[in-house]
């Protein structure tokens, strides 16, 4: 652990975290720093309107995964402490167990926020915002149903 007193307050120590290195999904390894205590939130509440279909988007398949998976691997590769996943009361469950399933061992914990009002993007991270931990210092919001982003687009 690394601390450091010189920008912080007099008598207060700040945590600098160590930098490591990281394989992006070229194959390139880059060296980040972690920031500490980060939350990611997902929007997965939309609707299957844009893919003419009754099942949510998220749910759809890409690659062999659906939406979901691929948005919950790419916020596991920032290491946050927390993940909210932000979706309707009627597809929270479904979207809990492929969740379940596909990342039972991940050191992030899972919050599921419900958005109950309509509103698009901006109900979605009102209520992801809600569940966010007291003490997250950084906030990183994904979509759910974009498969293809990367790390290094973050």
């Amino acid at each position: 652990m690394h601390l450091s007193t010189s920008s912080a307050a007099p008598g207060v120590e700040s945590f600098i975290p160590p930098t490591k290195k990281l394989k992006l999904l070229s194959g390139k390894k880059e060296t980040v720093t972690p920031a500490p205590n980060v939350s990611a939130i997902i929007l997965a509440a939309d609707h299957g309107e844009l893919m003419r279909s009754k099942k949510p988007v998220v749910l759809h398949e890409c690659a062999g995964l659906q939406l979901i998976a691929h948005a919950v691997r790419l916020a596991l590769q920032i290491e946050p402490h927390s993940i909210i996943l932000v979706t309707r009361p009627e597809t929270q469950e479904a979207i809990r167990t492929i969740v379940e399933e596909s990342f039972p061992t991940s050191a992030a914990s899972f919050t599921f926020a419900l958005q109950e009002k309509t509103g698009g993007s901006r109900e979605a991270v009102r209520a992801g915002l809600a569940a966010v931990p007291p003490d997250t210092q950084q906030v990183v919001i994904l979509p759910g149903n974009m498969p293809l982003l990367r790390l290094e687009s973050l």
